[in-house]
This record gives structure tokens, sequence and C-alpha cells, in this order.
């Protein structure tokens, strides 16, 4: 067969990659409320599930950081700081930390930004 395919076949890993950038800038589009961040939850954990199969360690990386970004939009608001600086989330800029965080419905409401950390306390590796 002549299609497309043959012609230029993605890689699992440039998959992947391009997947996660696309679900991620979906993801960005929409603000969350408990409900809807777990069902979010659930669905990335299927996305993860899938792109295992791919066997690109660096892709099972990003959904999991995908994954605890998407606990940031459930946890109550006064616990956020004692995960905002843990993990992967703490090599994550801190600017696009906020931009998820304010897809929360209750971000104004809580006055989550409050409660989130200074950018000062916020380290990068």
């Amino acid at each position: 067969s002549s299609g497309i395919n043959a012609e230029w076949p993605l890689r699992p890993g440039e998959l992947g990659v391009r997947f996660h950038g696309a679900l991620l800038d979906h993801l960005l589009t929409y603000q969350y409320s408990i409900a809807g961040a777990l069902q979010l939850i659930q669905d990335i954990h299927q996305y993860k599930q899938t792109v295992h199969h791919f066997k690109e360690p660096f892709i099972d990386q990003l959904f999991d950081v995908m994954s605890k970004l998407c606990q940031l939009l459930i946890v109550e608001p006064h616990k956020l700081g004692e995960i905002w600086d843990q993990g992967c989330l703490a090599k994550i800029e801190h600017g696009f930390l906020v931009q998820f965080v304010k897809l929360r419905v209750d971000y104004r409401k809580s006055n989550i930004q409050s409660k989130l950390p200074a950018y000062s306390a916020h380290v990068r590796q």
C-alpha cells in the first residue's frame, strides 16, 4: 500500500509526544469542578495505560507529570502548598503551575491565589 503512513511513519515516541502536547493544549481550554477533575484523572489514567504500550520511558514520564498536574485540580486549597514543590511538580515552571491551578472553578471563590507558594519559594531542579 502506498498511503502516507508508508511514506512517513511516526515513531511511537514522536506520536506520544504529539499526543501529550495536543492533550495538554486541550486541557488548558477548560475549567474544572471537582467532578470534572475526577473524570479527567480517570481519563488521564486510561491514556497513561495506552501510551505505556509504546515502551518509551519519556512518554510515561510526560503522562505521569500530567497526572500529577491534575491532582492540583482536586486537592483542598489549603493543601496545595504541600504538593506544589514535591516530585515532578517541583521541576515545572511556577507560572505554568499557576496557570493550571487557575483552571479550577473555585480558584477565585476559595481565594486560592493566597494559598499558593510564592514564586521565590518554588524550587526548580
